[in-house]
């Protein structure tokens, strides 16, 4: 419960602190010295790509929570994707509430009528398959779907994730 707890808490703090619309939004990956890497995905059948300057990727190690990979980024048209990852090695992260697992969770935001939507997340996985701790990058793949499979994303992908560890 206390991993929901949290995991919920992260979500929440990166749609807040990733809302702004704006496409010359920064970040700190995103300084002119470091590349933020690269967020896509097929949402429903259409591309989705993150604007290489609204990446944000933050690497959190808290002794009572455990290690939290947080990475986000912001489309041409608003929508967010999200992901939230108990851990930063090499493995597969999943969220599904049949099955109890927790540990990893994608969230997509979008607007609708100008009303900013988040659909439920029914299942998701990313999968990391490289961290680079002296380069301070990570790579990987993700995939979800929401309630009602109004939304589907296959073939999810970012990499050369440049994280600022805090």
């Amino acid at each position: 419960m206390k991993k929901i707890l949290m995991f919920g808490a992260i979500l929440a703090f990166i749609l807040t602190s990733c809302s702004d619309d704006s496409p010359n939004a920064t970040n700190d990956n995103n300084n002119g010295t470091n590349k933020p890497g690269f967020l896509s995905v097929q949402i429903n059948g259409d591309g989705w790509q993150a604007q290489q300057n609204s990446i944000v990727c933050i690497y959190t190690k808290d002794p009572q929570l455990g290690d939290i990979l947080d990475i986000a980024g912001t489309a041409l048209d608003g929508s967010q994707i999200t992901l939230a990852v108990s851990g930063i090695e090499p493995g597969v992260y999943k969220f599904n509430t049949d099955n109890m697992e927790f540990d990893g969770i994608v969230g997509y935001t979008y607007k609708k009528d100008g009303q900013i939507q988040n659909p439920f997340l029914k299942t998701s996985q990313v999968t990391i398959t490289a961290h680079d701790a002296a380069n301070k990058t990570v790579t990987g793949t993700f995939q979800f779907k929401t309630n009602n499979d109004e939304f589907t994303g296959v073939n999810g992908s970012f990499g050369n994730m440049v994280y600022t560890e805090k």
